[in-house]
């Protein structure tokens, strides 16, 4: 999570869903700050909502099942061999090694339940608090935008210099809602960058989002000729 918003592509999926329902409540924040991001990211939507996300749910990993018809080591070394078919399996013993595991399993399906009921209230908590934003029509998202430029020259300093213009020019687009904030002119290879750009936007102003704010910079004259392409890096509700 540490380069990217999602587990896969630009909006959440069923892969953000499955992933969401793994991570505990309780994980050391400060050493994973991009797992905790994304956590009260996902979690700001309800169970229903995320539910819908696009994409296919991942295949569950396969649950090795406790063979009931395999003689425990000992019996089996003890049993005297037999030309006849194998005998119906006996019952497994109340305090044997595969009672000790279905009971581990339970102890930690009581866990998973408190957990789930954790991370449920921290969720509840933080859909309140956008709800009341939102009544207020105080409700924002954070966007970041990475845009790459029509053309690039073999000088890196030039290339710099460019993005820094093309930087001042997005920063003079102005919206009702929309406010610009910090950026940053990453290096993709062999001195070519491009500029990724961050922005606060009110969401009852900006009803379109990411896509609006895009439309409003793909409008001005000089985009044409100064922008290949504006892609969504992040978006996400504002704390």
């Amino acid at each position: 999570m540490a380069d990217k918003s999602y587990c896969e592509g630009y909006a959440p999926s069923q892969q953000d869903t499955a992933a969401y329902a793994t991570v505990p409540n309780n994980f050391d924040a400060n050493k994973y700050p991009h797992v905790a991001r994304w956590q009260s990211h996902i979690g700001s939507f309800s169970a229903a909502q995320r539910a819908k996300f696009p994409g296919k749910a991942p295949a569950a990993a396969p649950v090795e099942e406790v063979k009931k018809d395999t003689p425990a080591p000992a019996a089996a070394a003890a049993a005297p061999k037999a030309a006849a078919p194998a005998p119906a399996p006996a019952k497994a013993p109340a305090a044997d090694s595969d009672s000790d595991e279905l009971n581990l399993e339970s102890d930690d399906d009581e866990d998973t339940k408190k957990l789930m009921a954790e991370k449920a209230a921290a969720t509840k908590a933080v859909q309140d608090r956008q709800a009341a934003k939102a009544a207020q029509g105080s409700a924002k998202s954070d966007i970041a935008f990475d845009i790459k430029p029509a053309e690039a020259s073999e000088d890196k300093e030039a290339n710099r210099a460019a993005m820094e213009d093309l930087n001042k020019k997005i920063r003079a687009v102005e919206m009702d809602g929309l406010k610009w904030m910090g950026y940053q002119i990453i290096e993709v290879g062999y001195g070519i960058m491009k500029l990724r750009i961050m922005c606060q936007i009110i969401d009852i102003k900006v009803p379109g989002g990411p896509d609006e704010v895009k439309e409003a910079i793909e409008a001005q004259s000089w985009a044409e000729e100064t922008i290949q392409s504006i892609d969504v890096f992040s978006f996400q509700m504002a704390a």
